[in-house]
């Protein structure tokens, strides 16, 4: 019989295996893109960066598909971390044949610091970053280069030497969203995203809606009920709708847990009448004291996937999944999917190999983290290959 609260490692594996089989196939089905190689060369003092190493020439990428899992970009920091494609027209033909929008980012490379700072910030949001490759076909045009990227940014009435700017268009041009100016937050992009792929019809991934609702700062408000145990609340209403945190505490002399929700999801009203029918008791969310990170996330804490690069919203409602006995891959991307049966299959076979790796509470610091992750898995990988190979 299955307790709550204990983990399946094998029932994880089976979970887990319908959300990564369509990414790793697709990837192995992709044709190859062959890219002709462009060697970006800075010339002249106003263009050199006195302060910062020599950066690598920009190269064209193929597309993220033909890609394995442990292979990352290195793009310059003013594109983050997506693969992107450089050839505007075979995007549109990418786009008609599988459907996805194009995400176009008009950037200047090298640029200005907030060119920099919205590749470093939100593209290089692993979530962020893995659902632009996954549901979207990524292509950057340059805004600050002569020739046919000039000829790109007239087509398209964009000006040259300006902020980023992101488009999201069909396969026939059409702006899915329409254009704006100034949307450097990662918020802001995530919603734009939700957006864009509702009026193309395709689906939009939960984690997707996860991402926007948790950054949506302006929307979030606090709550907090008295429970009768701390970790059976935070899995509990962490399950809820609008829901973007859950921490078991302390209020009041009582076992509590502060939830953070999303207003334009949920209401007070909504969450109280949820508490109340599990015999919660609404108390003052000013007075909680938090439970130390290892007290929380009960469920979450014992399982492989606690090393997944997991937003703060993501590892709620990962943590509420496995306590319920229910499937955690809906709120997972699709390389979150397969970097779990990956991280599941080493905590299997050799549970120390990830036993040291500890997920960062801070969301700006994800992106080195996963870097961290995948060296590792890469270091297990050729422990297990056969000697010779």
């Amino acid at each position: 019989m299955r307790r709550r609260g204990v983990y399946h490692p094998n029932d994880m594996m089976t979970s887990l295996e319908s959300r990564s089989t369509s990414f790793s196939a697709s990837r192995a089905a992709a044709p190859l893109v062959v890219a002709a190689v462009v060697i970006v060369t800075f010339v002249g003092a106003g263009l050199a960066r006195s302060a910062t190493p020599p950066r690598p020439p920009f190269r064209p990428a193929p597309f993220p598909e033909t890609t394995d899992l442990f292979t990352l970009p290195k793009n310059p920091p003013e594109l983050g971390r997506p693969f992107w494609a450089r050839d505007v027209d075979e995007a549109f033909q990418r786009s008609e044949s599988t459907g996805r929008p194009l995400f176009l980012l008009f950037q200047e490379i090298p640029g200005c610091a907030t060119c920099v700072s919205f590749g470093e910030t939100v593209l290089s949001h692993p979530g962020i970053a893995d659902t632009i490759e996954r549901e979207f076909v990524p292509v950057v045009v340059r805004t600050n280069e002569p020739g046919p990227e000039r000829e790109i940014l007239e087509r398209f009435e964009e000006p040259a030497w300006n902020n980023p700017v992101v488009r999201f268009l069909d396969a026939n041009g059409r702006d899915l969203v329409a254009r704006k100016d100034d949307v450097w937050t990662t918020g802001e992009i995530a919603e734009r995203m939700v957006a864009a792929l509702e009026a193309a019809g395709r689906p939009v991934p939960e984690s997707l809606r996860l991402f926007a609702a948790e950054l949506d700062v302006g929307r979030l408000r606090r709550a907090a009920f008295a429970t009768s145990q701390a970790e059976d609340g935070e899995a509990a209403l962490g399950s809820a709708p609008g829901v973007v945190s859950a921490r078991a505490g302390r209020a009041e002399g009582r076992d509590a847990v502060e939830v953070v929700y999303n207003s334009s999801l949920t209401s007070e009203g909504e969450l109280s009448q949820i508490a109340a029918s599990r015999g919660y008791d609404r108390v003052a969310a000013a007075g909680i004291v938090a439970h130390d990170v290892c007290e929380r996330e009960r469920s979450l804490s014992t399982s492989p996937l606690r090393v997944l690069p997991l937003t703060p919203a993501q590892a709620v409602r990962v943590n509420a999944a496995i306590d319920a006995g229910e499937d955690p891959a809906p709120w997972l991307t699709a390389r979150q999917a397969e970097l779990a049966r990956e991280v599941t299959t080493y905590a299997l076979a050799r549970p120390e190999a990830i036993a040291d790796l500890e997920r960062p509470a801070d969301p700006a610091a994800l992106g080195a983290y996963e870097k961290r992750l995948l060296a590792r898995l890469v270091q297990e990988r050729r422990k297990n290959e056969p000697a010779g190979n």
